[in-house]
């Protein structure tokens, strides 16, 4: 039997249908506070503070419901946390696992890394709530996607790609630090409210 040629459409297909279950992973509040807990955690340019607030109003939030993670092949969602659980079982055993918060937590760090090098680079500027026009993205980065200009023999390229990832990770946790603070500030100034009005 011969093998069916797949077309460049059909590849192309798929290609979108990939970019599309990650940019559901790169939107989920959820797996992204746990992956900013991961990335918070495990650098040593944030202190305790940083630590405590993003604990607080990321991580045991996202604990405390349901977690999405979409595949990027199959776009199935799941539950991260149920999902670790579950998978650490010993031999298929009910209630052997031994999943830990430091493994939920990296397995949200990476899946969010795997979701970066599917999507556009255009899909970057909307995820970080750019008003430029994708007609204004440079010639060479229009309509491609990043894992194109990661695996790109042109050293400048695959270098400016890696770049993007590591800005756009970047960005991530400085924003979920900083929405952690946010909502920190929000509950002590309620708190003065309350204890200082009637």
């Amino acid at each position: 039997m011969e093998k069916k040629e797949i077309t460049p459409e059909e590849i192309e297909k798929v290609r979108e249908k990939v970019r599309l279950n990650a940019l559901k992973n790169l939107r989920s509040e959820k797996l992204v506070g746990l992956a900013t807990a991961y990335f918070v955690s495990d650098d040593n340019n944030y202190g305790e503070y940083d630590n405590s607030a993003v604990e607080e109003f990321l991580y045991f939030p996202a604990l405390s419901s349901q977690s999405p993670i979409t595949n990027l092949e199959t776009g199935k969602q799941g539950d991260l946390v149920m999902s670790s659980l579950v998978g650490s079982r010993q031999d298929g055993k009910r209630y052997s696992g031994q999943a830990s918060e430091y493994g939920i937590i990296n397995k949200a760090a990476q899946i969010l890394q795997q979701s970066i090098a599917p999507i556009k680079v255009e899909d970057i500027l909307k995820l970080v709530g750019s008003k430029i026009d994708a007609s204004k993205i440079k010639e060479s980065y229009k309509e491609k996607y990043i894992s194109e200009l990661l695996q790109s023999e042109d050293e400048k390229t695959s270098k400016f790609a890696k770049e993007l990832v590591s800005t756009y990770s970047q960005y991530l946790v400085t924003q979920g630090v900083a929405k952690s603070h946010t909502l920190r500030t929000n509950q002590i100034r309620g708190g003065l409210e309350k204890v200082l009005t009637d």
